[in-house]
């Protein structure tokens, strides 16, 4: 088996479907439960949240479509036979959602140069290098 075989554009757009379907369930959750949001004070609840269910919610949803929808009304790789095979195909898709967006993110950054943001972020110039002093010109020198 060679990885051509799992990796076809029905995984990658199932993988940009869940990291959109966890981007619009992070944001309703967050605007319910402010108390989870980043923005406010760290409590157990926000740590449970983006510790362990945010991190393992996109595997959780890979694996229930998977096991939901048959094999006749997704194309599958070849090599996803039986149901067990379809769950761990569907987790792996999952965790592989994640670590897709920020690979597009990059590239598409690196080259094209288009610096991508999701609705709430924001996209932020570069910092400036605080060790460079500008250098300044005596007003003698023209």
């Amino acid at each position: 088996m060679n990885l051509s075989s799992v990796f076809t554009w029905p995984t990658f757009f199932l993988a940009v479907s869940i990291n959109i379907l966890m981007l619009v369930l992070r944001r309703v959750v967050q605007l319910w439960l402010p108390t989870l949001a980043p923005e406010t004070p760290r409590t157990l609840a926000q740590n449970v949240w983006e510790r362990v269910i945010l991190p393992t919610l996109p595997a959780a949803l890979g694996a229930v479509f998977c096991l939901l929808v048959p094999e006749s009304s997704f194309a599958y790789p070849a090599v996803v036979v039986g149901r067990m095979s379809r769950v761990l195909y569907g987790v792996g898709t999952g965790w592989f959602s994640s670590y897709l967006y920020v690979v597009l993110k990059f590239l598409l950054k690196k080259e094209w140069g288009i610096d991508v943001a999701l609705p709430g972020e924001s996209v932020k110039p570069p910092k400036s290098d605080e060790s460079v002093k500008p250098v300044e010109v005596p007003k003698d020198a023209k």
